[in-house]
């Protein structure tokens, strides 16, 4: 019965069950999201778009006013997150912070460098950026230029578990048999050894 007792698990995980949990959706107002989803082929993305021209006639809204449904509950945003996080830093509690899930919704590509066809600096530029990516420059770049996620204290969020007598009945039950059945064999063992000399 401990199971009762356990941290909810949040169990969307993906676009695919954000849609069949029947979230409203809404995205940053960007031109690149605005792109992506007119020319993504994949039959999530076609729906999210659906969804969002559904809403209003368009679903793309400002980060703050698309943070502030977040904030109201069932509704997802579509938002850059070095945008994302200095809003949810400054405007949720940290109760609303713990209840938050990142999804991504663009699938992850695989970035390169361009370079001129035969161009003498292609070694050159390529040993230069994995130098800085071993030596953790880039990393420490990216820290310091992007703001740092929200941090989620598990004291803040508070769980409540409605159980009914119902839910550990069983428990119970198990629990006054075993009561039972141990003073039936102490009751047993004194009179054994009360009757023997």
């Amino acid at each position: 019965m401990s199971f009762l007792l356990n941290v909810p698990m949040t169990v969307i995980s993906t676009v695919n069950e954000l849609l069949e949990a029947r979230f409203e959706i809404g995205c940053e107002d960007i031109l690149y999201n605005r792109d992506f989803l007119k020319y993504e082929n994949s039959s999530i993305i076609r729906e999210v778009l659906n969804r969002l021209q559904l809403k209003n006639g368009s679903g793309f809204l400002k980060p703050e006013k698309g943070l502030a449904w977040v904030k109201k509950g069932q509704y997802a945003f579509h938002v850059e997150l070095s945008t994302a996080y200095s809003i949810i830093k400054d405007q949720f509690d940290e109760k609303t912070i713990c209840e938050l899930k990142e999804i991504p919704m663009f699938p992850v590509k695989q970035m390169h460098a361009n370079y001129q066809k035969l161009s003498p600096f292609k070694d050159l530029i390529d040993v230069c950026l994995h130098r800085l990516s071993e030596n953790g420059m880039m990393s420490r770049e990216s820290v310091f230029w992007h703001p740092k996620k929200p941090g989620c204290f598990r004291s803040a969020a508070v769980i409540q578990i409605n159980t009914g007598l119902a839910d550990f009945y069983p428990a119970l039950c198990m629990l006054s048999l075993g009561m039972l059945s141990s003073l039936l064999i102490l009751t047993f063992e004194m009179c054994l050894f009360n009757v023997s000399p």
